[in-house]
């Protein structure tokens, strides 16, 4: 019995990455739809979180909500300023640090990423219930809390 059960959770533990690969894949899919091709989810997720944060924010908080280095939201900043997706103003609270911000642009196109999120991070589009979906998320938050102590 136990070891049907360490096969079990062999096989269940290889689907975390199999799932965020294929959602990644499906994401970057739907922004090069949308002629965003040079984009990749990390900016999707980006784009998202300040079109539903609604206001601008600094770089170091960006970097924790995603949980990212500062370094690594830097570059991927950088590109998405480069399409004219965002852009960023030094902090009136401090001068060391930059806040950002969804352009004109981006709003414009505010419709398409949310369908996008719609699309794929629904969990009903995945067929789970309501109730699964709160057993679902409270497990996974435990096992990431226990993995990232």
């Amino acid at each position: 019995m136990a070891k049907g059960r360490t096969k079990d959770r062999f096989f269940s533990v290889r689907f975390f990455d199999r799932i965020t690969s294929h959602i990644s894949f499906l994401v970057e899919q739907e922004l090069a739809r949308l002629g965003y091709g040079e984009l990749r989810s990390s900016h999707f997720e980006i784009i998202t979180y300040l079109l539903r944060k609604k206001e601008k924010t600094n770089m170091t908080d960006l970097a924790r909500a995603i949980e990212r280095k500062k370094s690594t939201v830097t570059i991927l900043i950088q590109k998405l300023e480069s399409l004219g997706l965002v852009q960023r103003d030094v902090s009136f609270i401090d001068k060391r640090e930059w806040d950002v911000s969804l352009t004109k642009k981006c709003l414009l196109e505010k419709k398409k990423f949310f369908a996008i999120s719609i699309k794929l991070l629904s969990l009903k589009t995945w067929g789970i219930t309501e109730v699964e979906e709160k057993q679902l998320y409270l497990i996974l938050e435990q096992i990431y809390s226990k993995i990232k102590k």
